[in-house]
């Protein structure tokens, strides 16, 4: 064996006992010490160091990072809303989960838009059981702020089904309260997710105007599978059928043309049940072959085009 690779075995060693050790502290007194290191400057583990809590004691976790959301540094707070997100999406007790889900809507509020757009994404990774009235009405309640504070929350409340706020939505709109062509757009596939019937065939035709390519397929067919309702993923299947080569492969040494039915085939599976294809527990597509599985996707869908169930508990 030669001298670098001894150096490497011996460097992976001392990194693993350095984690272990890290995790025989108690839990108060490595957060601390972390926290410390972070307000410092010199923290850039992540949350490497708290795994066997974050699977065994997500309640303490989420309860001995909760003090450091209020901390004056951003980077101390951002650490501590990770910690908190993650430990309650782990979490298997619906109270812990609820309870992460309060802190983090709460820090929906901070003084830091990119951590307020991080928080917003954390939010949507959470199961909608996990959202109390409470949490709900202070959700609502953003929407009486200024646009930078609801504007990465309010498809949270298509997602939530929050209906009674259709009005305060279309109130909105119409009032030219809101100027973002973006966040404009937003509103729309909120009012969609609610099922304003307006709304839905409003945005499965923009898209559909739009024509079909990577720009397309990349960033809007996500929203198609956000507005989870049945006009919005007939199209989806449509272009999933379509045997058009209007993509490009994702592989930039090899850029080229493909059917666009590999990508569309990605948004589908976390959003319907009973999916033909292997997912995982996030319902991202878990298979080798996409050639061969974009056939027994079609074939699954001309079979079932007209009772296939979409599953709504996900974002």
């Amino acid at each position: 064996m030669n001298i670098s690779k001894i150096v490497l075995i011996i460097a992976i060693s001392i990194s693993f006992t350095a984690i272990n050790a890290q995790q025989t502290k108690p839990l108060l007194q490595l957060v601390k010490e972390t926290m410390e290191l972070r307000r410092q400057g010199n923290y850039w583990k992540g949350l490497s160091p708290f795994r066997s809590f974050i699977k065994d004691s997500a309640q303490a976790m989420i309860k001995a990072f909760e003090p450091y959301k209020s901390d004056s540094l951003e980077n101390v707070r951002s650490l501590a809303y990770n910690a908190i997100a993650i430990s309650g999406q782990k979490g298997t007790n619906r109270l812990t989960r609820q309870t992460a889900v309060n802190i983090l809507v709460g820090g929906c509020t901070d003084k830091e838009a990119a951590l307020r757009k991080n928080i917003a994404g954390q939010l949507e990774n959470f199961r909608k059981t996990d959202f109390t009235p409470p949490t709900k009405e202070h959700l609502a309640g953003l929407l009486s702020m200024k646009p930078t504070y609801y504007r990465h929350t309010v498809k949270l409340i298509g997602f939530l089904d929050m209906k009674d706020q259709i009005p305060v939505l279309n109130q909105m709109i119409d009032s030219s309260k809101i100027s973002n062509r973006t966040l404009i757009w937003d509103f729309h596939l909120t009012l969609a997710r609610l099922g304003v019937e307006d709304e839905i065939n409003y945005c499965v035709s923009f898209v559909r105007s739009t024509g079909v390519n990577d720009k397309v397929i990349y960033n809007l067919f996500p929203d198609l599978a956000y507005i989870h309702k049945k006009e919005a993923v007939d199209y989806m299947i449509e272009v999933l059928m379509s045997d058009s080569k209007d993509c490009y492969s994702p592989n930039p040494d090899n850029p080229i043309k493909i059917m666009c039915g590999y990508r569309v085939m990605e948004y589908l599976a976390p959003i319907i049940k009973d999916f033909p294809l292997e997912v995982d527990r996030d319902g991202e597509l878990d298979i080798d072959d996409y050639k061969a599985g974009l056939q027994i996707c079609r074939t699954w869908f001309k079979q079932h085009i007209n009772d296939y169930i979409i599953n709504n508990s996900r974002f």
